[in-house]
């Protein structure tokens, strides 16, 4: 009898400790990270709240939250990140960062390692627009294991997402639309190169209506491969995807698919194009669209 009441205090206590009281909570901060460092607000009626979220950032340190609201969306800045932190949006269809026609051609830059960024709406149309650039100079401190999540990047010249020589990050759960570029050519949702054996993951993510979807390169004889492409929608784009190195491919979902229209020939793998001899292969593709809910 005494075991199992001692049982019962235990789950008792368990309980209390980890069920919030909801009478305190603020449902405005309830999608940030957990995190141990400090948390700096942008926008809303807080007393030392920020206006701009360059100024947070430059008073942030590794480890801190900067969390957004949308009372003052859009922010129309060119955002730069120089610091393992969390940059959370209260809301990505409201909470906008728009690089506009920015002369520095981008709306976030990450030049630091293991930053989280969700929770926005993304744009920069300016003649060479990036989204985010996330950049790591062979040789030099850089940005990498970073995690892009639960955004809507839409709307450049040049790239959505633009990864240069970055490793291990994560990119899921964003909707990638509308990069179309101009008389260039160019036009990408996620680009990436100078990224050998890298390991980035890009899954569950809606990519739509660009002039490429995903194009992975090599430049100057540097190749560009071992990412992870998967579980991804390629609807509405002029070319869903592009490899000229050898990257690993499973289950996305390609409007262009031949299976889609023949149903006898979905035995068929998707192939991605960039080189003649590429082993660049979806072998099992989806029959239909994820819901992925962005």
């Amino acid at each position: 009898m005494k075991k199992l009441l001692a049982v019962g205090v235990i789950v008792l206590f368990i309980s209390v400790s980890v069920i919030p009281s909801t009478g305190i909570t603020d449902v405005k901060q309830i999608t940030m990270p957990t995190s141990n460092g400090n948390t700096l607000y942008v926008g809303g009626s807080g007393p030392n709240n920020y206006t701009r979220i360059q100024d947070a950032i430059d008073d942030a340190s590794d480890g801190d939250t900067v969390f957004v609201y949308d009372d003052s969306s859009p922010y129309y800045e060119d955002i730069g990140i120089d610091k393992s932190i969390n940059l959370i949006g209260e809301n990505k269809e409201t909470t906008v960062i728009d690089g506009g026609s920015s002369t520095w051609h981008f709306a976030i830059f990450l030049i630091a390692p293991s930053i989280t960024i969700c929770g926005f709406t993304i744009q920069c149309y300016s003649t060479h627009g990036r989204g985010i650039w996330v950049y790591n100079a062979p040789g030099e401190d850089g940005s990498y294991n970073n995690t892009i999540y639960d955004n809507i990047i839409k709307d450049t010249k040049k790239f959505g997402i633009l990864l240069e020589s970055s490793s291990g990050n994560k990119i899921f759960g964003n909707e990638i639309r509308n990069h179309f570029g101009d008389m260039s050519g160019v036009g990408v949702g996620i680009c990436a190169y100078y990224c050998a054996a890298l390991n980035n993951l890009v899954y569950e993510n809606n990519i739509t209506n660009n002039r490429y979807g995903i194009y992975i390169t090599s430049i100057d004889g540097e190749p560009c491969d071992n990412n992870k492409i998967y579980h991804n929608n390629f609807i509405g784009n002029k070319h869903n995807a592009r490899s000229s190195d050898d990257n690993i491919w499973d289950s996305n979902y390609w409007d262009n698919w031949i299976g889609l229209r023949f149903k006898f020939l979905r035995f068929l793998p998707y192939w991605i194009s960039g080189r003649l001899f590429s082993f660049n292969f979806d072998w099992h593709p989806a029959q239909e669209p994820y819901d992925i809910g962005v």
